[in-house]
């Protein structure tokens, strides 16, 4: 008896692992779906559903994948069934359970041993949706899936079955054998918020700090899911952060707050966050103007005011800036450093706070203005005929536009440096900013305007109260132009050509009538389609 029991129960083992190898499984045993729908307010809705994170009772859902397929080599075929495991109170467990075995009335599912609608369609009692078990055998391969029907009848209509968001998980069984697969349903979709139109305050004198709240840029915010209180906005200057910004205490940053200084174009980002953590983002413009009243400091101010140099217009910012700083080490002035950005209005003033006139102050000009304004083909024709002798400057203003080098020459490579820039061959000039800034004062040298170079600072010692001017020179503007200078209209033809997918053509351009040209400068419009390769001339 010592000797057969120990085989009896090797054949035993033996038998019971033929019988758990008849049977593989297919498809992973986990899956994300990121929902883009709407919320459905007649699914998943009504106490004790509960959404910890919007506080509401009505769930979001999303359709979900519940298909598996194995191959069945048993040479008997078993009954195949399922259990549903739901979390539907958001606590990370699950406590609710759809047993195929064991099914509810239409619309129902089994939450914490009590019975919970979860179809509140206007449908028919009967009519409610039921979760039912779909298979399809082909030879030896079986594929099922859970499905949503409204009539127990063979052949009723199948609908994909709709979850909440949350981490839910379905077993498979067949036979001994079973098979486990983990589904994560979470919000895919950003919520839609649009910036309201641009928007100009004037505040009534005296100027204080003002504060914006993130709600007065904002026009359109919609969620899929989310409303009210689970949205959250936030805001900043554009340029100063990434993502969705926070304040330093970690909680969403819904305003921004401007001194009298910024009297400006500023540019803004306005965030929304659902409570599923998506973001979106837009872009608004917020103009401060003073009008005619200005910003005291113990009563003295300096104004700082800038023009075109030919003809006396109030240059516009383009992100030109100011800078304010003390000479003295000893006292620092109130604030310390100050940045003032241009207005764009017809006062023109940028004002510079003192509190004490036995400081020195220094103006530097930081203009980031990337624009092209008033270069064109005109002012590399006037700055090469200046070169080749044909056609001298008369005013000092101009060498300084046409010194696009900053190398105090003017020649070719200035025109070969400006036509770059002006066909996009590159975006920055050597040496120098696009603008440059002179006082109204200024003395040039004579005979050569540039022999004395262009100074990038000034000191302005122990003023109490200034009016000061500077004019903007545009580098490459030569005929002070901007906008630049449009010429009278010309005909041009070119040859029609009906273009094939993936067709590469050459299309010729040319005057319609015989003329003597200096220059031509033009656009072209092309289908969004068509993508240009080259321009030769």
């Amino acid at each position: 008896m010592t000797l057969k029991l120990p085989a009896f129960f090797l054949f035993f083992l033996f038998a019971a692992g033929l019988q758990a190898q008849c049977v593989t499984w297919f498809g992973g045993q986990q899956s994300t779906v990121d929902d883009l729908s709407t919320n459905d307010p007649e699914l998943w809705n009504g106490a004790p559903l509960f959404d910890p994170l919007t506080g509401s009772n009505d769930l979001a859902e999303a359709f979900v994948g519940t298909n598996i397929t194995f191959v069945d080599t048993c040479q008997t075929p078993l009954p195949l069934r399922f259990q549903l495991w739901l979390d539907l109170d958001g606590d990370g467990a699950t406590e609710t359970v759809v047993d195929s075995d064991n099914p509810l009335p239409p619309g129902y599912v089994l939450m914490n041993g009590d019975t919970v609608q979860f179809d509140q369609r206007q449908q028919p009692f009967y009519a409610y949706f039921r979760f039912v078990l779909d298979t399809v055998r082909s030879g030896d391969t079986l594929r099922a899936k859970v499905i949503w029907t409204e009539d127990d009848n063979p052949g009723a209509p199948q609908f994909n079955v709709q979850l909440p968001y949350g981490k839910h998980r379905i077993v498979w069984m067949y036979g001994v054998e079973s098979f486990e697969k983990t589904m994560e349903i979470r919000d895919g979709l950003a919520p839609t918020i649009e910036c309201g139109p641009l928007f100009i305050f004037i505040p009534p004198p005296p100027f204080t700090d003002q504060v914006f709240h993130a709600s007065v840029f904002l026009d359109t915010l919609y969620d899929n899911h989310a409303s009210g209180t689970a949205l959250e906005l936030g805001i900043r200057r554009a340029g100063t952060g990434t993502g969705f910004p926070f304040s330093a205490y970690g909680n969403p940053a819904t305003t921004v707050t401007f001194s009298c200084y910024e009297v400006a174009y500023h540019t803004l980002e306005l965030w929304a966050r659902d409570v599923y953590g998506n973001t979106a983002v837009c872009s608004t413009t917020l103009i401060i103007d003073l009008g005619i009243q200005h910003c005291d400091f113990f009563g003295n101010r300096v104004h700082v005011r800038t023009e075109k140099w030919c003809e006396g217009g109030a240059v516009h910012p383009y992100g030109a800036e100011v800078l304010g700083d003390t000479l003295s080490t000893a006292i620092p002035i109130i604030p310390p450093t100050f940045q003032q950005a241009f207005p764009s209005d017809t006062f023109g003033f940028a004002v510079l706070p003192l509190n004490d006139n036995t400081y020195d102050f220094r103006v530097v000009f930081q203009d980031s203005n990337t624009e092209l304004n008033g270069l064109s083909t005109y002012d590399l024709i006037r700055i090469l005929r200046h070169v080749q002798g044909n056609q001298a400057f008369t005013e000092p203003h101009q060498f300084v536009a046409a010194d696009a080098d900053n190398d105090r020459e003017i020649t070719d490579d200035d025109v070969e440096a400006l036509h770059a820039l002006l066909t996009g061959a590159m975006d920055t000039l050597p040496g120098q900013q696009r603008r440059q800034y002179l006082p109204d004062d200024f003395l040039f040298p004579p005979g050569d305007p540039l022999s004395g170079g262009i100074p990038d600072t000034f000191d302005l010692p122990e003023i109490v109260d200034a009016n000061l001017r500077f004019f903007a020179i545009q580098t490459g503007d030569v005929d002070c132009s901007e906008p630049p200078t449009v010429g009278p209209d010309f005909p041009v033809t070119a040859t029609n050509r009906n273009l094939l997918a993936g067709e590469t053509a050459v299309v010729t351009v040319y005057a319609a009538e015989a003329t003597t040209w200096l220059g031509f400068q033009t656009s072209v419009q092309l289908h969004p389609s068509v993508e240009l390769l080259n321009i030769t001339g």
